[in-house]
């Protein structure tokens, strides 16, 4: 079984859920931990949104183009995402998002036959459901 996460949807669950950011690493690594403790999984890919432009952009400049500017502090635990998850070798690939990566890999998973659990708030990535190979925990 490979567990595949979002390593940047879960940082801004965090951010966004606790009162200091300055314990989003730990509570990250925490949960990380109980994720594995709970699932056992073969494999644990962590995937990051890679800075700059990407594919999307380069395609559509007007996506996501009306966001908000991130706060500060949220903006320095993404730059920083790499080092605080460097124990789970975080993937982050030029021009693409966590989503693609994720996607990328349940597909492989589901051709392999082999069993994945998505977790990541991200609703694009529903898509990827495949009846009891491929599911996801938001």
């Amino acid at each position: 079984m490979e567990l595949l996460i979002d390593g940047t949807n879960l940082l801004h669950k965090l951010y966004h859920a606790l009162p200091d950011p300055d314990r989003v690493p730990d509570q990250l690594r925490r949960w990380l931990n109980l994720l594995s403790l709970q699932y056992r999984p073969d494999f644990v890919r962590i995937a990051l949104d890679c800075p700059g432009e990407n594919w999307r952009r380069t395609l559509c400049p007007e996506y996501k183009a009306s966001r908000d500017e991130k706060p500060e502090a949220l903006q320095q635990l993404l730059d920083e995402a790499e080092n605080i998850l460097s124990a789970w070798c975080p993937y982050a690939i030029a021009g693409h998002e966590a989503d693609d990566l994720l996607a990328t890999w349940a597909a492989r998973a589901h051709r392999d036959g082999r069993r994945a659990v998505i977790v990541s708030g991200d609703k694009d990535l529903f898509q990827c459901l495949r009846h009891d190979q491929v599911t996801i925990l938001r």
